[in-house]
Protein backbone atom coordinates (compact mmCIF):
# COMPACT_ATOMS: atom_id res chain seq x y z
CA UNK A 1 0.00 0.00 0.00
CA UNK A 2 1.59 3.54 -0.75
CA UNK A 3 1.44 6.22 1.32
CA UNK A 4 -0.16 8.94 0.13
CA UNK A 5 -0.99 11.67 2.81
CA UNK A 6 2.14 12.91 2.80
CA UNK A 7 4.91 13.56 -0.37
CA UNK A 8 8.24 14.98 0.56
CA UNK A 9 9.97 15.57 -2.49
CA UNK A 10 14.14 17.07 -2.02
CA UNK A 11 16.19 17.17 -4.80
CA UNK A 12 19.57 16.02 -4.73
CA UNK A 13 21.81 18.73 -5.05
CA UNK A 14 24.86 18.16 -7.27
CA UNK A 15 27.31 20.10 -4.90
CA UNK A 16 27.09 21.60 -1.58
CA UNK A 17 29.04 24.49 0.41
CA UNK A 18 32.08 23.12 2.00
CA UNK A 19 31.76 26.04 4.73
CA UNK A 20 28.47 27.14 5.30
CA UNK A 21 26.95 24.14 7.07
CA UNK A 22 28.97 24.75 9.83
CA UNK A 23 26.94 28.40 10.10
CA UNK A 24 23.25 27.15 8.91
CA UNK A 25 21.88 26.33 12.34
CA UNK A 26 22.61 29.89 13.53
CA UNK A 27 21.41 31.51 9.89
CA UNK A 28 18.05 29.69 10.30
CA UNK A 29 17.20 30.92 13.97
CA UNK A 30 14.90 33.65 12.90
CA UNK A 31 12.79 30.85 10.67
CA UNK A 32 12.86 28.71 13.82
CA UNK A 33 11.46 31.45 16.35
CA UNK A 34 9.10 32.58 13.48
CA UNK A 35 7.87 28.68 13.35
CA UNK A 36 8.55 28.20 17.31
CA UNK A 37 4.79 30.79 17.27
CA UNK A 38 3.22 29.58 14.19
CA UNK A 39 3.70 25.53 15.17
CA UNK A 40 2.03 26.52 18.90
CA UNK A 41 -0.82 28.32 16.90
CA UNK A 42 -1.01 25.14 14.35
CA UNK A 43 -1.29 23.00 17.68
CA UNK A 44 -4.74 24.68 18.97
CA UNK A 45 -6.28 25.19 15.45
CA UNK A 46 -5.52 20.73 14.82
CA UNK A 47 -7.27 20.86 18.16
CA UNK A 48 -9.94 22.90 17.24
CA UNK A 49 -10.07 20.77 13.72
CA UNK A 50 -10.61 17.51 15.95
CA UNK A 51 -13.65 18.78 17.43
CA UNK A 52 -14.95 20.45 13.89
CA UNK A 53 -14.79 16.54 12.79
CA UNK A 54 -16.21 15.10 15.81
CA UNK A 55 -19.25 17.28 15.61
CA UNK A 56 -19.57 17.74 11.64
CA UNK A 57 -17.49 14.96 10.07
CA UNK A 58 -15.28 17.48 8.13
CA UNK A 59 -12.31 18.90 8.82
CA UNK A 60 -11.67 22.48 8.15
CA UNK A 61 -10.57 23.73 4.55
CA UNK A 62 -8.89 26.87 6.33
CA UNK A 63 -6.97 24.88 8.82
CA UNK A 64 -5.86 22.35 6.45
CA UNK A 65 -4.60 25.19 4.40
CA UNK A 66 -2.51 26.69 7.53
CA UNK A 67 -1.11 22.90 8.52
CA UNK A 68 -0.15 22.87 4.86
CA UNK A 69 1.72 26.24 4.71
CA UNK A 70 3.35 25.55 8.65
CA UNK A 71 4.89 22.04 6.60
CA UNK A 72 5.75 23.40 3.34
CA UNK A 73 8.04 26.08 5.48
CA UNK A 74 9.08 23.34 8.26
CA UNK A 75 10.46 21.53 5.20
CA UNK A 76 12.27 23.98 3.42
CA UNK A 77 13.81 24.96 7.10
CA UNK A 78 14.66 21.29 8.04
CA UNK A 79 16.37 20.53 4.57
CA UNK A 80 18.52 23.49 5.03
CA UNK A 81 19.70 22.82 8.24
CA UNK A 82 20.18 19.52 7.67
CA UNK A 83 22.67 20.44 5.27
CA UNK A 84 19.94 18.53 2.47
CA UNK A 85 20.23 21.72 0.58
CA UNK A 86 22.05 25.18 0.30
CA UNK A 87 19.16 27.13 -0.50
CA UNK A 88 18.18 29.74 1.93
CA UNK A 89 14.52 28.85 2.91
CA UNK A 90 11.62 31.78 2.31
CA UNK A 91 9.90 32.92 5.12
CA UNK A 92 7.14 31.85 3.86
CA UNK A 93 5.04 28.25 3.70
CA UNK A 94 3.59 28.93 -0.39
CA UNK A 95 3.69 26.50 -2.69
CA UNK A 96 6.83 27.35 -4.94
CA UNK A 97 7.17 24.10 -7.71
CA UNK A 98 10.80 25.97 -8.54
CA UNK A 99 12.46 25.65 -4.64
CA UNK A 100 14.27 21.99 -4.49
CA UNK A 101 12.13 20.92 -1.79
CA UNK A 102 8.32 19.99 -2.18
CA UNK A 103 6.06 18.93 0.68
CA UNK A 104 2.56 18.42 -0.70
CA UNK A 105 0.02 17.09 2.03
CA UNK A 106 -3.51 15.09 0.61
CA UNK A 107 -6.64 17.26 2.13
CA UNK A 108 -9.04 14.92 3.52
CA UNK A 109 -12.46 14.96 2.33
CA UNK A 110 -15.80 14.09 4.53
CA UNK A 111 -16.07 10.89 5.36
CA UNK A 112 -12.07 10.02 5.12
CA UNK A 113 -11.60 10.79 8.64
CA UNK A 114 -13.06 9.04 11.70
CA UNK A 115 -15.19 11.26 13.80
CA UNK A 116 -13.47 9.21 16.92
CA UNK A 117 -10.09 8.30 15.72
CA UNK A 118 -7.88 11.78 16.38
CA UNK A 119 -9.02 11.27 20.05
CA UNK A 120 -6.35 7.81 20.98
CA UNK A 121 -3.96 8.82 17.57
CA UNK A 122 -1.66 9.78 20.47
CA UNK A 123 -1.49 6.94 22.15
CA UNK A 124 -1.44 4.45 18.83
CA UNK A 125 1.80 6.26 17.18
CA UNK A 126 3.35 5.53 20.14
CA UNK A 127 4.95 3.01 18.88
CA UNK A 128 5.86 4.37 15.80
CA UNK A 129 7.35 7.08 17.39
CA UNK A 130 9.93 4.88 19.12
CA UNK A 131 10.96 2.75 16.55
CA UNK A 132 11.37 6.29 14.85
CA UNK A 133 13.72 7.77 17.48
CA UNK A 134 16.27 4.61 16.83
CA UNK A 135 16.14 5.74 13.21
CA UNK A 136 16.88 9.48 14.24
CA UNK A 137 19.72 8.85 16.58
CA UNK A 138 20.99 6.90 13.62
CA UNK A 139 20.31 10.43 11.19
CA UNK A 140 22.00 12.42 13.71
CA UNK A 141 24.87 10.46 13.22
CA UNK A 142 24.83 10.33 9.61
CA UNK A 143 24.24 13.85 9.73
CA UNK A 144 27.60 14.96 11.71
CA UNK A 145 29.39 12.33 9.36
CA UNK A 146 27.94 13.57 6.48
CA UNK A 147 29.27 17.60 7.62
CA UNK A 148 32.59 16.28 7.23
CA UNK A 149 32.52 14.78 3.90
CA UNK A 150 31.00 17.78 2.64
CA UNK A 151 34.16 20.40 4.36
CA UNK A 152 36.14 18.03 2.50
CA UNK A 153 34.62 17.03 -0.83
CA UNK A 154 31.65 19.68 -1.35
CA UNK A 155 29.17 16.99 -1.81
CA UNK A 156 26.60 14.81 0.52
CA UNK A 157 27.40 11.03 -0.79
CA UNK A 158 23.46 9.88 -1.90
CA UNK A 159 23.36 7.22 0.80
CA UNK A 160 23.58 9.51 3.27
CA UNK A 161 21.57 11.90 1.49
CA UNK A 162 18.75 9.17 1.59
CA UNK A 163 18.99 8.49 5.23
CA UNK A 164 19.03 11.49 6.77
CA UNK A 165 15.73 12.65 4.87
CA UNK A 166 14.00 9.66 5.88
CA UNK A 167 14.35 10.91 8.78
CA UNK A 168 12.43 14.18 7.67
CA UNK A 169 10.00 11.99 5.61
CA UNK A 170 9.03 9.51 8.79
CA UNK A 171 8.55 12.48 11.04
CA UNK A 172 6.20 14.76 8.62
CA UNK A 173 4.00 10.98 8.17
CA UNK A 174 3.66 10.52 11.77
CA UNK A 175 2.97 14.77 12.27
CA UNK A 176 0.28 13.90 9.39
CA UNK A 177 -1.38 11.51 11.50
CA UNK A 178 -1.16 12.36 15.09
CA UNK A 179 -0.37 16.22 15.03
CA UNK A 180 -2.24 17.40 12.55
CA UNK A 181 -4.85 15.00 12.12
CA UNK A 182 -5.10 15.04 8.38
CA UNK A 183 -5.01 10.97 7.64
CA UNK A 184 -6.53 8.00 9.33
CA UNK A 185 -3.27 6.45 7.41
CA UNK A 186 -0.85 5.02 10.18
CA UNK A 187 2.51 6.11 9.28
CA UNK A 188 5.25 3.22 7.70
CA UNK A 189 7.76 2.14 10.00
CA UNK A 190 9.94 3.45 7.41
CA UNK A 191 11.68 6.50 6.44
CA UNK A 192 11.33 5.68 2.49
CA UNK A 193 10.39 8.37 0.05
CA UNK A 194 7.12 8.36 -1.27
CA UNK A 195 9.25 7.91 -4.84
CA UNK A 196 12.64 7.39 -6.29
CA UNK A 197 14.65 10.46 -5.28
CA UNK A 198 15.79 11.82 -8.34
Amino acid sequence: MTYTAVDYEIDYPESLSRWLWLVKGVLALPHWIVLAFFGYFIMLATWLAGWVLLFTGRYPESIFKMVASYARWQGRVNAYVYFLRDEYPPFSGDEDAAYPVRITLKQPMKGDLSRWLWLVKGLLVFPNLIAYLFYAIAAIFAYFIAGWIILFTGNMPRGFFNFIAGMHYWSFRQQAYSSWLITDDYPPFSGAPSKEID
